[in-house]
């Protein structure tokens, strides 16, 4: 027997949400918890309920880029390459700020560095 939820009779909370706002599309929060639990035996969160609502309601919404699950964050878009110049600028104003040894150190570590 394969693992996971069976089918049951009872519908899901999404689709308790629907239902509901399909009869009254102007149900706030608290009414779609007490509609779902009277009439369906489910029990919404007032959060769950209005997060639904708003999806429901709000269909482009759902078009967003998905967040990763893991906790991750997406890397930074590549920033375009820096001209020579631009670069030298960057280091002169590095210097100023950390002083000449320390951003020497920096430069050779990053040379160092395998690519």
């Amino acid at each position: 027997m394969a693992k996971g939820k069976e089918k049951s009779d009872k519908p899901s909370k999404m689709e308790v949400v629907k239902r509901i706002l399909e009869s009254n599309p102007k149900a706030k929060p608290d009414e779609i918890v007490q509609v779902a639990q009277s009439q369906y035996g489910t029990e919404i969160s007032k959060r769950t309920a209005g997060v639904y609502r708003y999806l429901i309601l709000n269909p482009k919404s759902r078009t967003a880029k998905p967040r990763a699950r893991n906790g991750s964050v997406a890397a930074p878009a590549p920033k375009p390459a820096v001209s020579v110049g631009e670069g030298l600028d960057d280091l002169f104003r590095a210097a100023e700020k950390m002083g000449w040894s320390r951003l020497k150190t920096v430069v050779e570590r990053i040379t160092q560095a395998p690519y």
